[in-house]
């Protein structure tokens, strides 16, 4: 904190970037409080993941019952809510029953659990992942993840059969990536 008078020029740039003016102080309080609301923010949603993790963590490591919906009791398959105390429901019709219960922005487990979760946090888990449209029949060199496979693969199917495409995208780094998987699987690019 600067005192009224004091020499100012015996210090350093990095020291003058430390001290603090005493017409700043409720400026700098409130950014601070303002900063560490949103990081705690950041922190309670990164705890409801992280808890959501383990308990897949939990589910997926040997044990062979499959989890039930607490709801209706029945076997989880398909998509399925999750809140951030890491319970999940059916989508239809449990959690909408839940949903109904609600009150306001938050969602209470019917467990009873401590946590409690907005709206906006809640979680989707699915295990309808093998006919998402992301396999393909086609060997393609190098690993470069499923949409960018996917669009390799499509462009060699219309390559066999003679055709010629272009491909669009918003993003530069996107079309670096596709023309570096398409050279690399032996298709002629112009950009």
């Amino acid at each position: 904190l600067s005192q009224e008078g004091e020499d100012l020029s015996i210090y350093t740039e990095d020291q003058l970037n430390a001290i603090v003016q005493p017409f700043d102080i409720l400026t700098q309080y409130h950014n601070h409080a303002a900063k560490q609301a949103m990081s705690l923010g950041d922190l309670r949603r990164a705890t409801g993941t992280l808890r959501y993790l383990q308990n897949q963590q939990t589910q997926t490591s040997g044990e062979s019952t499959p989890e039930s919906c607490v709801v209706c009791l029945r076997t989880l398959d398909g998509e399925c809510s999750v809140l951030k105390c890491g319970h999940r429901f059916h989508q239809k019709p449990c959690f909408d029953q839940i949903l109904r219960r609600s009150c306001g922005r938050f969602v209470h487990c019917p467990m009873k659990c401590q946590q409690t979760t907005t709206k906006d946090d809640i979680m989707v888990s699915t295990n309808l992942s093998t006919n998402d449209g992301s396999r393909t029949n086609r060997q393609i060199k190098g690993s470069y993840g499923t949409k960018v496979t996917r669009i390799v693969s499509d462009i060699l199917s219309m390559r066999d059969k003679g055709e010629k495409g272009v491909v669009f995208s918003q993003w530069h780094d996107m079309l670096e990536i596709v023309d570096t998987a398409l050279q690399e699987n032996g298709v002629v690019t112009i950009r």
